[in-house]
């Protein structure tokens, strides 16, 4: 299954397929391993899209060395020689790559690049000012287009386009975290989600506008449209629901569960707020909980719930465990 062939000048070992099936369609595959060159053909064949015959031109019709495949009926030779010049895996070979593992489609994308390696642009100046940052990923107009820093990945025109030196941030959506500049870590999802951010951190974005005023907030997270929309500068708060928080500001260590849920809530901190559009209080240190007050219970046997130090709520207090009922309140 394999023939070697030197030419005059030294170079490296490929591998060549070359097909035909009973219909008259040939295809033609070139690799750097045995395996690849297989794969690459089988998909060629399965796809019915002839390959360029280039190479059928220069092979040797050798008929000892031809196999035969009756679930494909084609007849494949496979001859490994030295070639001289470039060689490439299919004809023609993709367009875009650079030296360094970078891939650049698109007007002036990636133009500025020196030295970074294994950067990934696609689209009208995307990772247009990179020059030594490696890792990045930009597919769409203006992504990441100010960037320099490395591991960044954004998807969507104008994604994380004002990004300088933040590294490591994810961002999917029109314009996603399109304002920041040195923050890291952030992950955003949904159009103009952390939309202002700046240099805030670790901030989680999960729904288009979602965290959308957040500057430099850090550790947020926000699930749902609109959810966190005008948090600035509140830490470490988490809202899930359809515009959940969305009037906090300044709050931090808040946490909304819910449709609509903390709504009353801009700049106390610890407020928990569970429930559809359970507005809450913008009260610090406080425990909001809809549908428990004025509601009556299913069964007849209700009893109270009681709260310790902890903040543990429980029908019985800690001293009653294995004791007679005459100690409960």
């Amino acid at each position: 299954m394999r023939r070697d062939f030197r030419g005059q000048e030294k170079g490296r070992t490929i591998w060549i397929a070359h097909a035909h099936r009973d219909n008259g369609k040939r295809f033609t595959v070139i690799a750097e391993d045995q395996l690849t060159v297989f794969l690459e053909l089988e998909l060629a064949i399965r796809a019915c899209d002839e390959l360029p015959r280039q190479a059928a031109g220069i092979l040797p019709k050798i008929p000892d060395m031809k196999t035969s495949v009756p679930s494909t009926l084609i007849t494949i030779a496979l001859f490994c020689f030295a070639v001289v010049q470039n060689t490439q895996a299919v004809s023609p070979a993709p367009d875009g790559g650079y030296p360094g593992g970078n891939t650049a489609e698109g007007q002036n994308a990636l133009t500025s690049l020196t030295t970074g390696f294994y950067n990934n642009a696609v689209g009208i100046y995307a990772l247009l000012s990179v020059t030594t940052g490696s890792f990045n990923t930009a597919e769409g107009a203006g992504a990441l287009l100010a960037n320099t820093a490395n591991e960044n990945t954004a998807t969507g025109a104008g994604s994380l386009l004002s990004n300088t030196t933040g590294p490591q941030n994810t961002s999917n959506g029109a314009f996603a975290l399109f304002s920041n500049t040195e923050g890291s870590f952030n992950t955003a999802i949904g159009g103009q989600a952390l939309f202002s951010n700046t240099t805030g951190n670790i901030n989680t974005a999960g729904g288009a506008s979602s965290l959308f005023s957040n500057t430099t907030g850090t550790f947020n997270t926000a699930v749902g449209r609109n959810a966190l929309f005008s948090n600035i500068t509140g830490n470490l708060n988490t809202a899930i629901g359809f515009e959940a928080l969305t009037n906090n500001t300044a709050g931090s260590n808040n946490t909304a569960l819910g449709v609509g849920a903390g709504s009353a809530v801009t700049t106390a901190s610890n407020v928990i707020c569970i429930g559809a559009n359970f507005d809450g209080a913008d009260v610090n240190n406080s425990c909001f909980i809809g549908n428990i007050r004025d509601v009556t219970t299913q069964n007849a046997d209700a009893i109270p719930v009681l709260i310790d130090s902890a903040g543990q709520l429980g029908t019985a207090t800690g001293c009653c465990r294995g004791k007679p009922r005459s100690c409960d309140l």
